[in-house]
């Protein structure tokens, strides 16, 4: 299967499966989460699979492939790398709240 269409269905489904955890824990703390250690581990794993599969569709590479490649960075080009990522997602999240709020 193309990595492309993977990254997809697994963006897709996770992404489905993290609205209605997080939905049925909101409803079944009427409307108040009560947050513990598992209940925030049950919400993020399908998130987590979903931000994965969205790594795929963005870059077209699995992701096993990726986390190979980064773990072969010399640590001073993973630290650049990693502080250039997290700019660029703030910098991402600052443009969409200018552009919609």
């Amino acid at each position: 299967m193309n990595v492309r269409l993977a990254g997809l269905l697994k963006l897709v489904g996770s992404g489905v499966l993290y609205a209605v955890v997080f939905a049925t824990v909101l409803e079944g703390g009427r409307g108040e989460v009560a947050m513990g250690p598992h209940t925030a581990m049950f919400i993020a794993l399908p998130g987590a699979i979903a931000l994965a599969g969205l790594v795929e569709l963005v870059t077209g590479f699995p992701f096993q492939r990726l986390s190979v490649a980064w773990a072969h960075l010399a640590v001073w080009q993973r630290g650049v790398l990693g502080i250039l990522i997290v700019i660029a997602g703030f910098a991402l999240v600052a443009l969409g709240m200018v552009t919609f709020a």
